[in-house]
């Protein structure tokens, strides 16, 4: 005959061999979605990862287009992209790495306010796209418009060893050049958590 004590006996017994099965499922599923630091990009959730700040959430209408890389004896760049198709809007991240040195020296001037039309901060607006930048979006999707708003917010880690800059870059159809609007949807659709 059996008691209850034997019914709950069996129960808990039956619980704690699943335990070991369920924490190694969840150790295989955490593994799948975790970017390796080869790897800073995860295309499942859209999300950016770096090496020493937080991570950046891409607003998910927007599709990884792929990366380049540019090293000179200042510094490497390493050049993210994706694309809106439908907006015809890309998000670009670049991330620098002093080249030759542990980390970036204390006068770099980070933000270029002269040529900006908007700047605040961290933040700037310009009414075009640097060379190279450009040259990297059209090696991995073609031109982009001669009027465009780029909206662009710098980040620099609290060791100097990693900046960052997030750019929006939107077509500015009647090149009209007004970047409040570009600016405000940049954390919007690249909003660094």
């Amino acid at each position: 005959m059996f008691s209850i004590f034997d019914i709950k006996k069996d129960i808990m017994k039956r619980i704690f061999q699943f335990v070991p099965l369920l924490f190694l499922l969840f150790l295989f599923a955490c593994n799948g979605v975790t970017p390796t630091p080869d790897e800073p990009v995860d295309k499942q959730t859209n999300y950016f990862y770096s090496k020493y700040q937080n991570p950046i959430a891409i607003f998910p209408t927007y599709k990884y287009l792929g990366n380049e890389n540019i090293v000179t004896a200042k510094a490497r760049r390493d050049y993210y992209v994706w694309k809106d198709h439908h907006a015809n809007k890309y998000i670009l991240i670049t991330v620098l790495q002093p080249n030759g040195s542990e980390s970036f020296s204390k006068n770099i001037k980070w933000v270029d306010k002269e040529t900006a039309i908007y700047s605040s901060g961290n933040i700037a607006a310009f009414n075009f796209l640097h060379i190279r930048p450009r040259g990297i979006i059209y090696k991995l999707d073609g031109d982009i418009p001669d009027c465009v708003i780029v909206a662009q917010e710098f980040y620099l880690d609290k060791n100097r060893k990693e900046a960052i800059y997030k750019t929006l870059i939107v077509p500015d159809k009647m090149c009209t050049e007004i970047s409040e609007p570009v600016i405000e949807e940049l954390n919007r659709v690249a909003n660094m958590q």
